[in-house]
């Protein structure tokens, strides 16, 4: 819908998205993290992960690494058993 910033920050990398609850300010590192890192590649499957991590007070930034890490383990050395796939 449009661009947004940090306070006095030039780069403006938020971005205001729709959501099913309205507007959400969606950050670059979110994206990056509970996206890219994890395998999740649909929009509005990224943007309600991500408004789900900010209600129950997750840093999403520091979730999706943790995630991804997750599924590492899991998934490439199976080393936790039942841990969620990439992009799953």
């Amino acid at each position: 819908m449009k661009h947004g910033a940090c306070l006095y920050c030039p780069v403006a990398c938020h971005k205001v998205v729709r959501s099913s609850n309205g507007e959400y300010d969606l950050e670059y590192e979110t994206t990056m993290a509970l996206g890219g890192l994890t395998g999740v590649h649909d929009p509005q499957r990224l943007i309600d992960l991500a408004e789900l991590a900010d209600r129950l007070g997750f840093d999403t930034i520091s979730l999706g690494n943790t995630i991804a890490f997750l599924i590492y383990l899991g998934g490439e050395k199976g080393i936790v058993k039942g841990a969620p796939r990439w992009g799953g």
